[in-house]
């Protein structure tokens, strides 16, 4: 499925003419880009990704030794969905209605999740309670804690489990 997600998400773009690129930094510190237009598909196989190229040709990483993808181009809810670090997928992405916060937890932890304006002050809390191992949802549906519906605009999803903390960009757009 995830398969053939990827290979419609790079097909719309390149029929739309996009001119997105990927790139890989490695632990080691190398680097290694591709503009979309180079790419076929990319997949998964096990703990490899596989970028098979126009010319035929197929690159494989172990993401053991990839220590960041970046996408520069990209819709926010394609970097998500393509993100390494699946711990918290915001959906949809820019949005003009409510949010999903899509989130993992490995072990019982305190979790909390808060919305942040551009100015840095936690506009809503949506959760701030201990968890169990597993898959959690939650939404949020453009209100700040007064239950005032907020501005389009940047803001930050912030997840704390125990002392990890992950964020996410969210874009808000009416």
């Amino acid at each position: 499925m995830k398969t053939n997600f990827l290979l419609l998400i790079f097909y719309f773009l390149l029929i739309e003419g996009f001119s997105q690129s990927i790139y890989f930094k490695f632990k080691d510190g190398k680097k290694t880009e591709f503009t979309l237009n180079s790419i076929k598909s990319i997949t998964y196989s096990g703990n490899n990704i596989n970028v098979n190229k126009i010319n035929d040709s197929v690159l494989t990483y172990d993401v053991n030794i990839i220590e960041q993808l970046n996408y520069n181009g990209f819709p926010n809810a394609i970097i998500d969905y393509l993100a390494i670090d699946k711990s918290m997928i915001v959906y949809p992405n820019p949005s003009n209605g409510p949010i999903e916060i899509a989130y993992k937890l490995n072990s019982a932890e305190h979790t909390s999740i808060e919305i942040i304006d551009f100015q840095g002050r936690v506009i809503k809390n949506i959760i701030n309670r201990e968890l169990s191992p597993g898959d959690y949802k939650s939404n949020w549906d453009l209100t700040d804690n007064q239950g005032h519906i907020v501005a389009s605009g940047n803001y930050i999803c912030r997840l704390y489990q125990g002392k990890k903390i992950t964020t996410k960009n969210i874009i808000i757009q009416k």
